[in-house]
């Protein structure tokens, strides 16, 4: 499974701030946005820039994904203006209504062969944002194997509760189930965003709680917040060294024939195994993701 440690939001009428993404702004994925941050009468506008923009920024080296407005009228012209080679994918906002989700992807599909992409090369995202879809997830998230990544959208959800101020008590659980959700069904877990953009003390904490809860990576709102994010959901290099040492010294302990060994007088048993090798994985898998901006512009 890939990893996004860090998926920035840029509105789609923006074409400032889209033609910035190609000098020096490095997150692991790019949401251009048609929904929520373009008003109503900049959406035809938005269309034809993000449709001019994908294949820059997918040459510059980013995956582009586009998330599409909620109202049929709006995500089909959404949609039939943004598949196109160099896409990565589509994010589904307000995910809640199974049969809307697969026509979506049933017209995804349709544009796909229209414009002669692979059948299933666009991948999405759903955006957990109502307190149905949070009770409906494990549906929600199976509807189709195109599906790769599931996010907390927590602004929206304590909308649909009456909440007006998100705190630590009133996320906790939603955070939490979306999580857990992700997991259990192999999907790239995706924490909400962090909205006090100047705050990088708050933003730090915030993404370490996230990790403690499982998530992979983070919705982000604004360059600066790139950075610290990125350096909370990797792997340091000590954790990777010691990962690979409790790897090298489990198997040698189970060719002799033993269930569990010790380094420096910690047990390490098969889930500390597994869970060492998980943190291999991802330390690589990010490193290899990393690796397209070596030679761009910083």
């Amino acid at each position: 499974m890939i990893i996004y440690r860090s998926i920035l939001f840029t509105p789609g009428n923006n074409l400032r701030m889209i033609f910035k993404l190609t000098y020096g702004v490095h997150p692991d994925a790019v949401i251009l946005d048609l929904e929520d941050s373009v008003p109503l009468r900049e959406k035809d506008t938005a269309r034809l820039f993000i449709r001019d923009s994908i294949k820059k920024l997918n040459d510059y080296g980013h995956h582009v994904y586009i998330r599409i407005n909620s109202e049929e009228d709006m995500y089909e012209k959404d949609l039939i203006h943004t598949v196109q080679k160099g896409l990565r994918g589509i994010v589904i906002p307000k995910a809640e209504n199974p049969a809307k989700i697969k026509k979506i992807i049933g017209l995804i599909s349709d544009l796909e062969k229209e414009r002669q992409l692979e059948n299933g090369e666009l991948r999405i995202i759903l955006i957990i944002e109502t307190a149905k879809s949070l009770l409906n997830i494990n549906n929600l998230i199976n509807i189709d194997n195109r599906i790769f990544g599931v996010a907390v959208g927590i602004e929206d959800l304590l909308l649909d509760m009456g909440i007006e101020q998100p705190t630590e008590t009133n996320t906790f659980l939603p955070r939490a189930l979306v999580a857990i959700a992700a997991h259990a069904y192999q999907k790239l877990p995706i924490d909400k965003v962090y909205t006090k953009i100047h705050d990088m003390i708050g933003l730090e904490e915030e993404a370490k709680k996230a990790v403690e809860l499982g998530y992979l990576g983070k919705l982000v709102v604004h360059p600066r917040q790139i950075p610290i994010v990125n350096r909370v959901f990797t792997p340091s290099e000590d954790e990777y060294h010691i990962a690979l040492e409790v790897v090298k010294k489990y198997e040698e302990a189970t060719e002799k024939g033993l269930g569990a060994t010790t380094i420096e007088g910690e047990l390490v048993d098969k889930p500390i195994y597994l869970r060492a090798k998980k943190l291999i994985d991802k330390y690589i898998s990010i490193k290899n993701l990393e690796r397209r901006w070596l030679s761009k512009r910083v």
